[in-house]
């Protein structure tokens, strides 16, 4: 997967992840 995907998308998708994780443990009330 890595290796087909240029950087700059790969970057973005991986931001793209972890905003998607971060607000759903937010949402999960993880956060204070």
């Amino acid at each position: 997967f890595a290796g087909s995907v240029p950087e700059p998308e790969r970057q973005s998708l991986l931001m793209l992840a972890l905003a998607g994780w971060l607000l759903r443990r937010r949402r999960d009330g993880d956060f204070s």
